[in-house]
């Protein structure tokens, strides 16, 4: 029975040896021989089939080895903290084990690698341009920031961001970190500040018209505030330049706001990307010289023509843009504590089955307000004027001025017209 037994054992494992032939298995394998920078591409390119890489992710396996040790100062302990935190939620939300993770060593240890600095960086951008960005952004949008911004600082092309280990030397040291990170938040904080007052909507929470934006147009005004502003010395220390009242860093940053909208309604970063962003730290072009009342004038006029030529019903995002701006522009603005709503002067209701033959633009500039949400969900298919009648509200003078409604009798002439059209033109 034994030799049995063995007999057979010695039958599995020649089957087994013979039926997986494993040292005849043969491996695929690519040998790349092009240049480092467009590997990045490559793995983009082979990865189409399944879960995509980003060309972060490709990063962060090359630099897994550029080491970075931190210290107790402030920024070294939040880049540290937001490392942590990222390994945390990747072992909690996502399941995966991390092979010899532990934070506490981490802390105690105070090490990370080039990528994960960039991550770091990402994150804090995020935290502090709340105007643009929420904290529960993805971790995409932090690398992309990050090494974007990495790359800003060291004056690296976006298309080369590979070449950013090159700086490891510089980078690896905790008390330039601490300058660097203190400095480029600084200037983050003051781009989200300035745009805080301008892109705010009129809500008890705060709330943003900031669907006008792409990345790289928010990495812009870094671009150009840092370029102009700061710089790396050989001896691997930061200097600035933006000390006194009436600095190019304060008008830069004053300007903003106009090239905003300018760029918005011409749609100038619709297809552009790192090309153009690169201009801004690379190139000469800037935001210093502020444009003329007439360059804006003429492009929201070219706009607005093409906007009015069609019918609409809901409202763009270039037209709610320009409406809080220009509220925010109001030195009375809106009644304060309140919840304010995107409204129709001519309600919805009125034109709904009409816009589309008689060309209407009824969800532009010109028949859009700000109303009060508790007045806004009472008042249904009632103008202003009909609900001071009907609903017992009582909508001060002063609002009607303020949000240049048309008057009792302009407004009741349109409402008629419309009733009587039928939709006929």
């Amino acid at each position: 029975m034994i030799e049995n037994m063995i007999d057979l054992q010695d039958e599995i494992e020649f089957a087994k040896k013979n039926f997986l032939k494993v040292d005849q298995i043969l491996i695929p394998t690519i040998q790349f021989l092009g240049d480092v920078s467009e590997l990045a591409k490559v793995f983009e390119n082979i990865n189409k089939g399944g879960r995509k890489l980003t060309k972060y992710q490709v990063f962060a396996a090359q630099w897994y080895n550029n080491a970075i040790q931190l210290n107790d100062k402030n920024y070294n302990q939040k880049i540290l903290n937001e490392v942590i935190s990222r390994y945390q939620a990747l072992d909690q939300n996502r399941e995966i084990k991390i092979e010899n993770f532990s934070a506490d060593q981490m802390r105690e240890e105070k090490g990370i690698n080039l990528s994960e600095l960039c991550y770091a960086l990402g994150k804090l951008i995020i935290k502090n341009s709340p105007v643009f960005y929420s904290e529960q952004n993805s971790e995409d949008l932090a690398d992309e920031l990050g090494y974007s911004t990495l790359g800003i600082i060291f004056g690296v092309d976006n298309k080369r961001l590979h070449t950013l280990q090159n700086y490891i030397v510089t980078i690896n040291n905790a008390d330039f970190v601490e300058e660097l990170f203190e400095a480029a938040i600084t200037v983050f904080t003051n781009i989200n500040d300035h745009f805080e007052r301008y892109l705010r909507l009129p809500k008890q929470t705060r709330q943003y018209e900031n669907k006008k934006i792409s990345n790289f147009k928010f990495l812009s005004y870094f671009a150009d505030l840092w370029s102009k502003n700061f710089k790396i010395t050989q001896e691997g220390r930061l200097s600035s330049d933006t000390t006194g009242v009436n600095t190019k860093y304060a008008k830069t940053l004053s300007n903003c706001i106009y090239y905003y909208i300018l760029d918005a309604i011409q749609n100038t970063w619709g297809n552009a990307g790192d090309s153009r962003l690169n201009l801004y730290y690379l190139d000469k072009k800037t935001y210093t010289i502020r444009p003329t009342e007439q360059e804006l004038r003429d492009a929201i006029m070219l706009w607005w023509n093409e906007r009015i030529s069609t019918g609409s019903l809901n409202f763009d995002d270039m037209s709610k843009l320009i409406l809080t701006v220009n509220n925010n522009l109001k030195e009375n603005g809106l009644l304060n504590g309140r919840n304010y709503d995107y409204e129709h002067i001519i309600v919805r209701n009125k034109v709904k089955d009409i816009y589309q033959t008689l060309q209407i633009p009824s969800g532009t500039l010109g028949n859009m307000m700000f109303l009060d949400s508790n007045i806004n969900r009472s008042k249904k298919d009632l103008n202003i004027y009909n609900l001071n009648l009907v609903g017992g509200q009582n909508i001060p003078d002063e609002f009607i001025k303020l949000n240049h409604y048309p008057t009792e009798e302009v407004i009741g002439n349109i409402e008629v017209d419309l009733k009587n059209s039928n939709g006929q033109t």
